[in-house]
């Protein structure tokens, strides 16, 4: 296994704890589900980069035989608090190299995640991995913003709710554009002080997603600008991309 693993341990130190609250399930966590549901029609299913569960589980609930992986044991470990009834198969794993067997009916990587894999070797290492996973017909969903829309406004952004009162949530971002790096740094203001955790992504344009779905023996098979399933907006600076092995 690579040394991503070790790398994501130390980036979640900070944010397991603080995820769910930055990030709570809403009704654009439930158009996902549904979605997901859909496509996996109670069959098998991976998410790749599970997080803390917050789709995982409710699609666990649907019927879909869900496993989850994730590079950070602290991110899992909050998964399995709230899964009560252990719905969800869980793996610590690099998702450039899951350590999984196939065969899956969907697999899913989502809110971005496929940016956390700072190269583009492992970028295309984990579409490759994923279109191995997939039965014949099995489908890959990859939703992330759009990188163009995501930085045409590069000023500190506030990310947390307004009506916390016990902890300000600050996002500073510094663009690299020729190596498609985003180097973040998460700011928490809070009643124990003022923490820093530093953050890099690498982002995926669309034709570069499409041609690593392609070298994966993916084709196309539908696009939308977010969960309900729509046509394809750019201005709404964001995609869900299905992707079907042949």
């Amino acid at each position: 296994m690579s040394d991503v693993h070790g790398t994501a341990q130390q980036r979640y130190r900070e944010l397991h704890a603080r995820y769910d609250r930055l990030y709570p399930f809403d009704a654009d966590g439930a158009a996902a589900v549904s979605f997901l549901d859909e496509l996996a029609d109670g069959g098998r299913v991976l998410e790749l980069a599970v997080g803390t569960g917050r789709v995982a589980i409710p699609l666990a609930a649907r019927g879909c035989d869900v496993t989850g992986l994730d590079a950070s044991s602290d991110m899992l470990d909050v998964l399995r608090a709230k899964d009560v009834g252990a719905t969800v198969r869980t793996v610590l794993s690099d998702m450039a190299e899951p350590a999984v067997d196939g065969d899956f009916d969907l697999i899913y990587v989502i809110a971005n995640s496929l940016f956390e894999l700072t190269t583009q070797e492992s970028q295309v290492a984990c579409v490759g991995a994923a279109a191995q996973l997939l039965r014949p017909g099995g489908r890959l969903v990859v939703e992330a913003a759009l990188p163009n829309w995501l930085f045409a406004d590069r000023r500190p952004l506030f990310v947390g709710p307004l009506d916390d009162l016990e902890e300000v949530s600050l996002q500073a971002l510094k663009y690299d554009v020729v190596n498609q790096l985003v180097h973040y740094r998460h700011i928490f203001i809070g009643a124990d002080g003022i923490k820093v955790m530093p953050t890099t992504h690498r982002m995926v344009y669309l034709p570069e997603l499409d041609l690593m779905a392609a070298l994966a023996g993916l084709v196309p098979a539908a696009r939308h600008s977010d969960w309900t399933g729509g046509a394809f907006d750019p201005a709404i600076g964001r995609h869900v991309s299905v992707y079907r092995k042949t």
